[in-house]
């Protein structure tokens, strides 16, 4: 068969055919991306691989093509995966680590990407989504997983933090996968606050019911400092600095924090005054397998009344360069939808 994908190369992309077989083994699934949403994780990709040709894409639903002979998948069944494309087989896979896997392949990384027609996959590698969901709600539950794992994971470390009393948790920067934290947060019973420095950010966190503070407000204002016991950092510097150096103005002492944002530059973060507050650090890596299960399992009604909020912007195939331009700009993009085709 003939497909077209599109790499990423030297600051620019470029479309591509190549031939790829109809035959599948029997673990395997030929699947078709049909839409695929713009990650932070992409930017990060292209500053820091510029020399290595890039498929990204791995926020995406697509439709099974064909499914080899072991499969209980289908032909027109939907699906996504995590980024980490797991083997199943070795040790941190059988702890239920799939995101540790020693044998990992990354989606939207290298040759393997949703920015693709076609690729295939292995079945247990990828969670079938309900039947009749539209692709637009489809798309997003890779990202609310990050949300879901970044709450578990902070509850891991903080055995010790939750009691009676209402538990104060920040979660510094309101894109997606912030919003998606402070969603994750808001189901345990914690009470969020979000933390962000961009106007518009600030007013949609706001509209889907948070209370969300400007970072320099809290800067400014020491009787807002020190209220946290638990924090995430879901910022990153694919836009700028990122808020990671200022998570010991957030904290209380013994804090606990998950990082999830990503960081090529030096932070600016001050171990001295970590140690001083006797905080836990934690870095998290991806997503498990069981993560997006459970936001399959769990989160559908959630999903279907934030996916038109936090999608806002669709492009078509042939417009990736505007659509990767167009994401820089934060005051007006959330989340970034490209559709791959139907």
């Amino acid at each position: 068969m003939k497909e077209s994908k599109y790499i990423y190369s030297n600051g620019s992309f470029k479309k591509s055919d190549f031939e790829l077989s109809n035959d599948v083994n029997p673990n395997e699934l030929l699947v078709r991306p049909l839409r695929m949403l713009i990650c932070a994780s992409d930017l990060h990709h292209m500053k820091a691989h510029a020399d290595i040709d890039l498929t990204l894409g791995h926020e995406y639903v697509a439709r099974v093509e064909k499914a080899g002979s072991e499969c209980s998948l289908k032909t027109g069944d939907l699906v996504t995966s995590t980024a980490c494309l797991h083997c199943g087989e070795c040790e941190q896979c059988k702890l239920g680590m799939t995101n540790y896997c020693e044998n990992r392949e990354w989606l939207g990384f290298n040759d393997k990407g949703a920015l693709s027609t076609a690729f295939k996959i292995k079945e247990h590698q990828v969670v079938k989504l309900p039947e009749g969901l539209a692709l637009k709600e489809a798309v997003i539950y890779e990202v609310a997983s990050i949300g879901y794992e970044a709450v578990r994971l902070l509850l891991e470390i903080s055995n010790d933090k939750i009691s009676n009393k209402q538990t104060k948790v920040a979660i510094t920067g309101a894109g997606p996968v912030g919003l998606f934290c402070a969603l994750a947060a808001k189901k345990k019973n914690l009470d969020v606050t979000v933390i962000e420095k961009i106007p518009a950010r600030i007013k949609r966190a706001a509209e889907l019911g948070f209370n969300c503070l400007p970072l320099q407000t809290i800067l400014m204002d020491r009787s807002l400092q020190h209220q946290y016991d638990m924090i995430i950092d879901a910022s990153g510097d694919a836009d700028g600095k990122g808020a990671l150096s200022f998570v010991p103005h957030l904290g209380k002492l013994r804090f606990n924090l998950v990082i999830v944002g990503k960081y090529l530059k030096e932070p600016g973060l001050e171990l001295t005054k970590l140690n001083n507050f006797g905080a836990t650090m934690k870095f998290m890596r991806g997503t498990p397998i069981s993560s997006l299960q459970a936001v399959v399992d769990e989160w559908a009604e959630d999903i279907s009344s934030w996916s038109q909020k936090i999608i806002t912007s669709e492009y078509d195939f042939s417009e990736i360069e505007k659509a990767y331009s167009d994401v820089l700009d934060l005051n007006s993009s959330c989340k970034l939808m490209i559709k791959v085709q139907d």
